[in-house]
């Protein structure tokens, strides 16, 4: 009878560990979690853009941003402006009520995207 309760308890021991076990070569590093804020100006938009309240640097990055104003659509290049800006390369009348969504892509390939309505 010792024996048989021995046995089950290392059974039940047994039953409640995880087999799984972490191995560093399927560890993958954090998606970084950004954010974009966009600021108009009279002749465009700034897009900063941080994550986890520390901004991030955009020297290398591209991006897009995409105006939607009822059927009408129009694409802006953005281009680095400083430490975590991009801003638009041409001039750009911001309309209040307008659809935008900005693309930028980093230079180690990552790509965030984000919508806005202008305000």
């Amino acid at each position: 009878m010792k024996k048989l309760s021995i046995l089950m308890t290392l059974i039940m021991g047994l039953s409640l560990t995880s087999g799984a076990m972490a191995h560093p070569e399927h560890d993958e590093a954090p998606t970084p979690r950004f954010t974009l804020d966009m600021v108009n100006k009279k002749d465009g938009a700034t897009i900063y853009v941080t994550s986890r309240g520390e901004k991030v640097p955009t020297i290398g990055a591209t991006g897009k941003l995409l105006l939607v104003r009822g059927k009408a659509k129009q694409e802006v290049t953005l281009r680095s402006a400083g430490n975590n800006a991009m801003e638009t390369s041409t001039p750009t009348k911001m309309i209040p009520g307008v659809r935008a969504r900005a693309t930028i892509t980093f230079s180690d390939q990552n790509v965030v995207t984000e919508d806005f309505v202008v305000k």
